[in-house]
């Protein structure tokens, strides 16, 4: 994002039902993000408030402003860093070798040996989180979110559009609105009046 002229991408969906916004928080809170002492190997995810990524405490004081109800769908997962594994990797490989009195390993150990540093190293890893900021404007029906790489928004209908939540049946994209002016927004532009 440039700073002399700074953008916002977004996408602008319709849905079907009308739900209140107090369905439209039970749903969400019913589905929130565990908590994050929850995480071991594999990712977790679910509904936060848009304070901030682990913000489990969805209602209406953190969750509504006037007509809209805004959330972030969160996700939680540890990653071992590439750079940091191939050095991890490689010490261990070099020890082998020293150890068996080898110039070389094969492929089979070297793959062996990175799954087994993986497993190793992946429960020590820091949790990174990531979010999709959506935000529902319940009298329009419209659902408004920052998710505009195609496997974003097909895993966010089909989270909305599911027995999860099953008020939001997304009837299609209305407008896909990349890279629109920030001065657009700041000299009062609705984006409820994007068609």
């Amino acid at each position: 994002m440039s700073l002399v002229n700074p953008t916002l991408s977004l996408n602008v969906f319709e849905f079907e039902a009308k739900p209140s916004a107090e369905e439209a928080l039970e749903a969400f809170a019913g589905q929130s993000i565990p908590p994050i002492e929850t995480l071991n190997v594999e990712p977790i995810s679910g509904w936060a408030t848009s304070r901030f990524l682990l913000d489990r405490e969805i209602t209406d004081e953190t969750c509504r402003a006037d007509k809209y109800v805004r959330v972030n769908f969160a996700k939680a997962e540890r990653k071992v860093p590439k750079s940091l594994l191939t050095a991890y990797c490689r010490m261990e490989e070099l020890a082998v070798m020293k150890e068996r009195g080898l110039q070389a390993l094969s492929r089979k150990e070297k793959a062996r040996i990175k799954d087994e540093m993986k497993k190793r190293m992946l429960p020590k890893m820091p949790p990174q989180l990531t979010g999709s900021d959506v935000a529902l404007d319940l009298p329009a029906r419209r659902l408004y979110t920052d998710a505009t790489s195609q496997g974003r928004i097909e895993k966010l209908e089909l989270l909305l559009s599911s027995e999860l939540i099953p008020f939001v049946n997304f009837s299609g994209l209305l407008a896909d609105v990349d890279q629109l002016p920030l001065e657009s927004i700041a000299n009062g532009y609705e984006l409820g009046e994007i068609n």
